[in-house]
Parts: C-alpha cells; sequence; structure tokens
C-alpha cells in the first residue's frame, strides 16, 4: 500500500467502491453438487453429450482467422480518399505560356467507430456451500464428450476445462455467464446499432453490418455524401431462390465480379472475399448453382443457338462438393461462404424463410485485414493494469477486479453479502470495416427450407430446443 494514503481514506475508497457496484445477489445459483446440485443423479455414466447450439457465423470464422485488434482509442478516425475534382481552365495555346489547365483537388471521406459495451452478472455463488457433496453417490468422473461450449471463448477469457464445470460452482456460473454473454450479444455483429443505445454508459451497441455494408456514407465532419465510399446493396424483392434461379445466380456471380473489378481498379487486386449467409440460404443456393453454372442460367440453349449438353452427374458433384468445402463458384474461383446463425431470418412459415446475403473483404497482401472486431485493451498502460489509476496498480492487484490475458475482458468481483460472491464481465468491442466500398449484400432473399436448422437463441423461434431440469435433490427414490 503506498505510504501516502491513511487508513480513513482506504476506508472511504472502499466504501466509495462499494456503492458504485451493485453488490452480489444473495439468492445463490445452482451448484453442480451436493443439495438440489445440477449434477447429482445417482449411477449415471461419466460419458455427457450436449445438445447446446451456440451462436456460430462471422465472427467465429474472424476470431479463428486472428481477425482480432485491440485499441485504446474510444473513437478512433478512418480516412478514404474518395476521388478527386476535375481540372479546370483552359487548355493551354502556347508552349511558352503560362496558361494550361489547373488539376483538381483530392478529396477524403472521414468515418468514425465508437466502441459498444457488453456487460454480465454470473449466477451467485455460496462460498461456504463449495465443495460440498449429497453424498458417496455424487458422480465426480463426468466427462464432456463434444464441447460447443469452446466456441463461446475462443480467447479463454475463462481459463476453465468443462470437465471443472462438473465439480466446481464457481466453474459452472462462470460457464453460464460467458455462454449467455455470447448468445445475448452475437447477433451485434449485423444488427447493432449505436442509436438503439443513445445516452446510455452501460450497455452500448456498435455499428453492425447492416450499417457498415450500406449506402449513403457521408464524411462525420462536414456531413457531405460520399458514394464512392458506398456499399452495394442489391434487393432481391423477396424473390424465391428455387423458383429464380438464373436471376439469383448472375446478381450474386455480377456482385462478386464488381466488387473483384473495383479492387483492381484502386490497386488492391489481392483481396479476399467471402459470402456470409444463413444455412438455409446456402442449401437453397447450392441446389440451383450447378444448373446455372453450367446450362447459360438453366437455359437449354446457349445465345448463338448452340445446344447445351450437361452431365446430371457433374451438376450434383458441383453442388456436393460446393457443400463439403463451403463455397460458391464463380468464373472458375471458389469463393468462401461462411454460414452464420446469427443474420436475422424472417419465418414467413409453410416452409420459407427470408434473409439477407453479404459479401465481406476480409483481407488484402498490401493492407492486412480488411474487416476485424476490435477490442479495448483494458490490460494497457495507462488503464487499471498499468499504474497509472492513482493507487500504483492497486486495482489491477487486488482481488476485485481481473483482466483477461489479452486484455479484452473485464471482470469484476461485486461487493459480496455475506458469503455470496458473484462476477461481472464486461467488454468494450466495434467491428471495423476499412473499405465499405468493396462489400455488398443482397437484402430479401427469399428460399424454402423442408426441415430448419435448430437456433441458439431461447424463447425467439419454434427452432430454439431444449428441455430437462435445472437441479436434482441428488436423494435416493423413496
Amino acid at each position: 500500500m503506498p505510504q501516502n494514503i491513511s487508513s480513513e481514506e482506504m476506508k472511504s475508497l472502499d466504501q466509495e467502491i462499494n456503492e458504485r457496484y451493485k453488490a452480489s445477489s444473495t439468492t445463490p445459483g445452482i451448484p453442480p453438487t451436493g443439495p438440489g446440485g445440477l449434477f447429482n443423479s445417482y449411477g449415471i455414466d461419466p460419458r455427457v453429450v450436449t445438445t447446446y447450439v451456440p451462436p456460430k457465423g462471422l465472427e467465429s470464422f474472424l476470431e479463428g482467422a486472428g481477425h482480432v485488434q485491440s485499441s485504446i482509442y474510444d473513437e478512433p478516425g478512418f480516412e478514404i480518399i474518395t476521388g478527386q475534382t476535375a481540372s479546370t481552365g483552359e487548355e493551354a495555346t502556347s508552349s511558352c505560356g503560362d496558361d494550361a489547365p489547373i488539376a483538381g483537388d483530392l478529396k477524403v471521406c472521414n468515418q468514425y467507430y465508437k466502441f459498444g459495451q457488453m456487460i454480465m452478472n454470473s449466477k451467485s455463488v455460496d462460498v461456504k456451500q463449495l465443495g460440498k457433496m449429497t453424498n458417496r453417490s455424487q458422480p465426480m468422473d463426468l466427462t464432456l464428450m463434444n464441447d460447443p461450449f469452446s466456441m463461446q471463448d475462443p480467447v479463454k477469457a475463462v481459463p476453465l476445462s468443462p470437465e471443472q464445470m462438473f465439480m466446481s460452482a464457481v466453474a459452472k456460473a462462470s460457464v453460464e455467464m460467458m455462454n449467455s454473454f455470447s448468445t445475448r450479444y452475437a447477433k451485434l455483429i449485423f444488427s447493432g446499432n449505436p442509436v438503439n443505445t443513445s445516452g446510455s454508459t452501460g450497455y452500448k451497441e456498435f455499428k453492425g453490418l447492416d450499417l457498415l455494408i450500406n449506402t449513403g456514407y457521408a464524411d462525420v465532419e462536414t456531413g457531405l455524401a460520399c458514394p464512392a465510399a458506398d456499399s452495394l446493396v442489391l434487393d432481391a424483392n423477396s424473390a424465391v431462390v428455387q423458383n429464380n434461379a438464373g436471376t439469383f445466380v448472375r446478381n450474386i456471380v455480377e456482385m462478386y465480379r464488381s466488387r473483384q473489378k473495383l479492387a483492381s481498379d484502386v490497386a488492391l487486386g489481392g483481396v479476399e472475399w467471402a459470402f456470409t449467409m444463413r444455412y438455409g440460404l446456402f442449401l437453397a443456393l447450392t441446389d440451383v448453382w450447378p444448373c446455372a453454372y453450367y446450362t447459360y442460367r438453366c437455359y437449354n440453349a446457349a445465345p448463338g443457338g448452340i445446344t447445351a449438353t450437361v452431365d446430371t452427374r457433374d451438376q450434383v458433384a458441383l453442388r456436393d462438393d460446393m457443400r463439403r468445402g463451403s463455397y460458391l463458384l464463380i468464373d472458375g474461383q471458389q469463393v468462401r461462404v461462411i454460414v452464420d446463425n446469427t443474420i436475422a431470418e424472417t419465418d414467413l412459415k409453410n416452409g420459407n424463410f427470408e434473409s439477407n446475403l453479404y459479401l465481406v473483404p476480409l483481407k488484402d497482401p498490401a493492407i492486412g485485414q480488411l474487416l476485424y472486431m476490435d477490442y479495448f485493451n483494458y490490460a494497457n498502460q495507462y488503464g487499471v493494469a498499468g499504474g497509472f489509476d492513482g493507487f500504483n496498480g492497486m486495482f489491477g492487484n487486488g482481488m476485485r477486479f481481473r483482466i483477461s490475458r489479452d486484455g479484452r475482458y473485464f471482470f469484476t468481483q461485486l461487493p459480496n453479502a455475506g458469503t455470496c460472491q458473484q462476477i461481472q464481465v464486461a467488454t468494450s468491442k466495434r467491428v471495423i470495416l476499412l473499405t465499405p466500398f468493396l462489400a455488398a449484400r443482397l437484402d430479401n432473399v427469399q428460399y424454402s427450407v423442408y426441415i430448419h436448422e435448430r437456433d441458439p437463441f431461447p424463447g425467439e423461434s419454434s427452432f430454439f430446443v431444449n428441455g430437462g431440469a435445472t437441479s436434482f435433490p441428488g436423494t435416493f427414490p423413496a
């Protein structure tokens, strides 16, 4: 403790912190073992499987591909040079004269990206109950055979193995917290809108891809329109993929070609792209894609009248290969498809659904990452852990605050209510798209699905299912 801080000052500081942070709940969560625990059923096989479906798609791809950066700046600015004005003046009339056209001015468009902020509390844990067993029938050798939970925490913000939640109330509460954290905020990568949380100092949304892949870009300082920064946005007008094969394939192919040509024109010839879409839409597109790709977009005759003959086995082979490799074939290129279950989808009933399709630029050899998740680095040298908090790093070194190893998650131990302890996790993040003009979106695409996949979001659709109980008495039947 620094010598210039008196005990009274420390007491006052502790009181201020306790007033600032909500006290722990006095109602403990459900423990894994002991009376009323979750894993209490006697005589069960130690092999445990789970049906838990996590959010998965573009954000988890970016995490896995290393498209993650960190920053200490809340509102960094990025400039896009959008072009140059036309030259002015008359052509020179003499080789020795000084009368000649005057060059135009370069123009830029300024864009800013603010952090969003997400906060969640764990269930309360009564620490004096830790390690309590019901009786000798308590199973303590359970092993999770499949682990979708690890997809929720790719950076191991909570460094726990799945087996620990079978034995530790703290581990179980941490897994539950991070699962809920991921599920609750997963859709923001597409739907996030700061307007939704304007004025809030707690929960704040960042700009999602529905705002970033858009038209109507304007300079944030002058308000002047920047159409050169606009994305390509098309509308399918609720047309059904299976009923309009040629039109859909043509639109998607030309969407990709237009962004590829633009990238080449602005000296970004090595851009790597990906489509991202719902699973049902990918199945619908791959159903019709081989026909359109091999047979002049599903016409039997070429424009010159030459009959096109294609072996249906070739079409089936292409369909199956695109599904196995998760790509669409365009001009001989296998363009990656990222299936995403967080994209908004409308259930039109009777097996018909509607959602948007996105084309995103991932990276370029000259620039690096063009699309990435950007996190506030809580472990930066000026923050809580760096000794610049006025108390020589006391906050960071104490028990109340902890920061994940990569600096992306901030954990707070809430003031305890007796022996009940509770943890709060927070993160500040945003999605950065450096080149919105190389991105595209196809809105209102309708497709037919006979059997819909399960959804990961509790209570949001009939395709979310769970079941079972949250606790068991742990006693032998009477």
